[in-house]
């Protein structure tokens, strides 16, 4: 069952999470106006395993940085699924600027 209120969009931005001191590097592969899906070949997610964690995400769009409050859906080998958290309407728009250049 699709527990998805908003459509993804394929989108490649760059991305920093941080969560419990800890930084996570690598690419989106795809993004709504409430999440998306951080890919990563990063080891750290199978040792740290930030399910269920809260953090700050920066999204490197091609019209300035994003800084947004996460929570982490599901973390796995290639990545980790993130829930957007209390999202004012500005950032709203730019999410959806990124949306609408994908």
């Amino acid at each position: 069952m699709e527990r998805r209120v908003n459509p993804r969009c394929l989108a490649t931005l760059e991305y920093v999470l941080h969560i419990d001191n800890v930084d996570y590097h690598g690419m989106t592969s795809n993004i709504s106006l409430g999440g998306g899906f951080l890919s990563t070949s990063d080891g750290k997610i199978r040792d740290q395993n930030p399910s269920g964690k809260n953090g700050t995400i920066i999204l490197k769009a091609p019209a300035g940085d994003l800084s947004l409050q996460c929570s982490v859906a599901y973390a796995g080998v290639h990545g980790m699924g993130v829930q957007f958290d209390e999202v004012s309407d500005e950032e709203l728009l730019k999410i959806q600027e990124i949306i609408e250049m994908n």
